[in-house]
């Protein structure tokens, strides 16, 4: 009986704490998973956003912009991002209020340092062919007649303003009008290769030689 009784006890004595220690156990790991879930919403990227309207030409300063952070995701690579206030940058094409500022909207050339130049490419109208997309100026010198001699590089970087096609029954949906601009260094090749009927060709900033 009395070890009966002392049993009891000592059962008595060890419930609370065993109890308590699950408790215990129960919140810690409600904690780290909470400091899990926490750790795992830091993953974010940061881009630009106007504060209002920005006309092309605009000078990016950090009174035109505000920094926001987004969960990392591949399709917020396109837009500049804190980093390129460092530099002396300027936008080649509009932004609306509250619009994240794409990468190839900025250049490092003012627009008073450059002009715009029409083309007419027989290309039709390729996906990266969009205003604000910069491309490398191509052309090929007239050999001999109906051909052409080897392509160089005669601007390096220009920035696409505005790309538009024929409408109508009879239009060639092969042609594209496309209107760039142009540093002002490499302006009089670029005219020059235009009147003189060089084949001229547009590849992406990044891309070899058509």
């Amino acid at each position: 009986m009395v070890k009966t009784q002392a049993a009891r006890r000592t059962l008595s004595v060890r419930t609370p704490w065993v109890r308590g220690a699950i408790g215990g156990l129960l919140v810690l790991s409600s904690t780290v998973g909470v400091m899990i879930a926490l750790s795992g919403t830091r993953d974010t990227q940061s881009v630009l956003v106007s504060n209002s309207a920005l006309a092309p030409g605009t000078a990016l300063r950090d009174a035109d912009v505000s920094v926001l952070d987004l969960p990392r995701n591949p399709v917020f690579d396109g837009y500049a991002g804190p980093q390129e206030l460092d530099r002396s940058l300027f936008l080649g094409s509009p932004v609306g209020p509250g619009g994240m500022i794409p990468k190839s909207s900025v250049s490092a050339t003012p627009l008073s340092d450059s002009s715009v130049v029409s083309i007419t490419l027989s290309i039709g109208r390729p996906e990266w062919l969009q205003p604000g997309a910069t491309a490398t100026f191509w052309v090929q010198p007239p050999s001999a007649e109906n051909s052409f001699g080897e392509p160089f590089v005669l601007a390096p970087t220009v920035l696409v303003l505005a790309v538009s096609t024929d409408e109508g029954f009879a239009a060639d949906a092969t042609t594209s009008q496309v209107d760039l601009l142009v540093s002002r260094r490499a302006l009089p090749g670029v005219l020059h290769a235009i009147a003189n009927n060089f084949h001229v060709s547009l590849t992406p900033s990044d891309a070899t030689a058509p």
